[in-house]
Parts: C-alpha cells; sequence; structure tokens
C-alpha cells in the first residue's frame, strides 16, 4: 500500500488526543498487513482498558459485551507513514438498551486514559499488562527493533511514553503477580454473610460469587441487604487466570437509588411496595379531610381544579 507523508484520510474533526506511532522506515511501500495488524491492536488494547475501567477484565481472548465493544470502536481521524501514527478520538455516544443516561463514549475514554497510564506507569492497571505485551510482541515481529511509541496529548504539548524494554519489564513483572489489585466497585446480590468473620458473599450479574470481607462498622448494612442487590466499592482482588473479581474488600456500600448502572442490561432496581414509597416519602394517614384542604387556595382555583377533573 502506497502511504505518502500527507494524511491517508484526513476528517473534519481535530486531530485525536490520543496517538500511537510504529516507527519504521523513511517513505515508500506499507505493508498492508502492518497496517491492520497495528490497527487491530490499538482497538484490542482500547477494549481491554474499557473491561479494566468497569471492574470486570476480560482474558486473553474473553467475551467482551456491547459496552466494550461500543467503546472499542474508536476513529481514526489520521494515519500517517513512515513512522506509522494513528491519530484516535474516543467511540461515539452508543444508546445501550437497559441503562439509562449511560454514555459509551465516556467508557472509551477511560478505556484509552487506562491503556496510556499503564504504559507511562502513572496508575496500574495490572489486568492491561497482558495485552500490551501481546501488543508490543506483535509489532515487533513486523518491524523488528522497534518500539511502539504512545503519543499523550491529554494535558498540554505531545508526550511520548514509549512501550520500550524498561515498560514490558515492568509489565512483565505486573504480569506474574498472582493477583491484580485495584479499587473498584463490584454490584451484585449479598446472597451470604458471617457476621463473626466479617465476610460474606456476592452473587455478580453474570453469576460469579466474589468473596466480601468488611469492617465490623458494615456489618448492620450487611445484614439489612443480605439477600438484596448492592454495590460495593473497596479493593478489589482480580483472579490472574481468568481476570474476573475474586474478592473485594468494602470500603462504602451503595444501596438503592445509589446503585452504579449494570451494563449487561440487567435490572438492578427493586420495585418498592406503596407502604415503603410513603414511608420514604414522608407521607401519613389522613384522620381528618379537611386536613386536605389548602387554606391559601381560593373559591376559584379550587373550581377550575374540578372542572378539569370532571373534564377527563
Amino acid at each position: 500500500m502506497k502511504v505518502t507523508d500527507e494524511p491517508i484520510e484526513r476528517t473534519a474533526q481535530p486531530d485525536g488526543q490520543y496517538a500511537i506511532k510504529l516507527p519504521g522506515p523513511g517513505l515508500g511501500e506499507v505493508a498492508v498487513g502492518d497496517v491492520i495488524e497495528f490497527l487491530r491492536g490499538i482497538v484490542d488494547l482500547v477494549a481491554y482498558g474499557a473491561a479494566a475501567d468497569l471492574g470486570r477484565p476480560i482474558g486473553l481472548p474473553g467475551r467482551r459485551g456491547a459496552p466494550i465493544e461500543g467503546a472499542a470502536k474508536v476513529r481514526l481521524v489520521n494515519l500517517r507513514s513512515g513512522s506509522l501514527v494513528a491519530e484516535l478520538q474516543p467511540a461515539p455516544p452508543t444508546p445501550i438498551a437497559g441503562s439509562i443516561g449511560l454514555n459509551v463514549e465516556t467508557l472509551s475514554e477511560r478505556g484509552l486514559n487506562a491503556v496510556f497510564e499503564t504504559v507511562d506507569g502513572t496508575r496500574i492497571h495490572a489486568e492491561l499488562a497482558p495485552a500490551l505485551r501481546q501488543f508490543a510482541r506483535r509489532m515487533a515481529a513486523r518491524r523488528p527493533g522497534a518500539s511502539v511509541v504512545f503519543l499523550d496529548r491529554r494535558h498540554g504539548p505531545e508526550r511520548e511514553i514509549p512501550l520500550d524494554e524498561a515498560a514490558l519489564d515492568r509489565l512483565e513483572a505486573l504480569g506474574h503477580d498472582a493477583t491484580g489489585v485495584g479499587r473498584d466497585q463490584v454490584t451484585g446480590r449479598i446472597f451470604e454473610a458471617n457476621i463473626e468473620s466479617d465476610e460474606a458473599h456476592l452473587r455478580t450479574p453474570t453469576g460469579e460469587s466474589v468473596k466480601v470481607t468488611f469492617e465490623a462498622d458494615f456489618e448492620p448494612e450487611v445484614k439489612r441487604l443480605l439477600g438484596d442487590r448492592a454495590s460495593l466499592r473497596g479493593e478489589v482482588e482480580y483472579d490472574a487466570s481468568t481476570r474476573r473479581v475474586r474478592e473485594i474488600r468494602v470500603t462504602e456500600i451503595l444501596a438503592g437509588d445509589q446503585l452504579g448502572m449494570d451494563f449487561e442490561g440487567i435490572d438492578f432496581w427493586r420495585d418498592p411496595s406503596l407502604s415503603e414509597l410513603a414511608e420514604q416519602a414522608g407521607a401519613r394517614p389522613v384522620a381528618d379531610p379537611d386536613e386536605l384542604h389548602f387554606a391559601e387556595a381560593s373559591d376559584g382555583e379550587w373550581e377550575q381544579l374540578y372542572d378539569a377533573l370532571r373534564s377527563r
């Protein structure tokens, strides 16, 4: 494929905040396979980054689900040759069934940020280490001796973050860990609790059992939510082989209208009874009908209300 120093395709959109470069020789012939492998690898990285952000990392390979697939549809706004540079924008918003106001573009941005942060070492996303190492190996096979460079334009002038030997050694050390650990949120149903040992188990929407440990201060909330749905925040431990959440040490418990959204479209909202709604609203039984009269309402306003009711 012939590629010049001009963009292969320039859209009306601005240059991407995110760019990834594969160093190579001067202008000339560029193998189609190099371009395809390069772009496919980028899409995979964003998918793993989005999955890590959601707290349910996917294996290599693994089932992604609609939100992650949507977030991985990053837009290529510019492609240059020589040193092959892909300039990217996050995926556009995509409606998801079963969600309320979920903006996938935000998830796409967070996925890209997770990738750049892991390469840079500013944050630890241990579950991304295998994907980044695999991407580096594939690109090195295409262009021996070349290290992929991430061009960070998010916070000012462009900054180069090489995926070099030092970065790969750090990622390799992360991969040797028995688990990946990070702060995250897990949503599901608490189906078992041992108050004496301050432990419980939560069942996620996809059926996994997650061990829950908590301090004594959380005992009343755990008791209250036993058998019900809750969203737990805290330090999450991932299984090294499956990359699924294995355990969470709770620092915060959310319930009711504070629950996080479920990205698989499973309804986490419980239908409260009328008595519960009345209690939440502070309503009380009416003993005297005269209590319902609004002193500030005029007779004319009452007549207007009655006319409106009779007309329906």
